[in-house]
């Protein structure tokens, strides 16, 4: 298993999520929706679990030799997903106030 191509493919895939998420907030109807804390929630949720972790994993599962490397992918996937959900509730913060 490659960690330096397993930590470039989470930044990478996690950049596809955070840019999709973006589009999610800024798109007009999302001022609409009365509970925002509860959509951003769901939607990073959604958009992380339905395409972060699962094409890495997909990518790296059969790579995996050993049940330490399986905590490592695990642990940097887990790391990467940290950093992801920090900044999208950064940035919906950030862009919900300007438009109030």
């Amino acid at each position: 298993m490659n960690i330096s191509e397993l930590d470039k493919l989470c930044k990478v895939e996690a950049r596809k999520v955070f840019e999709t998420f973006k589009e999610t907030i800024l798109t007009p109807p999302f001022i609409e929706i009365k509970n925002t804390e509860s959509f951003i929630d769901d939607s990073i949720n959604s958009q992380i679990s339905q395409v972060y972790g699962t094409k890495i994993m997909k990518t790296y599962i059969e790579q995996v030799k050993s049940e330490q490397q399986m905590k490592y992918l695990q642990n940097k996937i887990k790391e990467h997903k940290e950093i992801l959900i920090k900044t999208a509730l950064n940035f919906a913060k950030k862009n919900l106030k300007r438009q109030s």
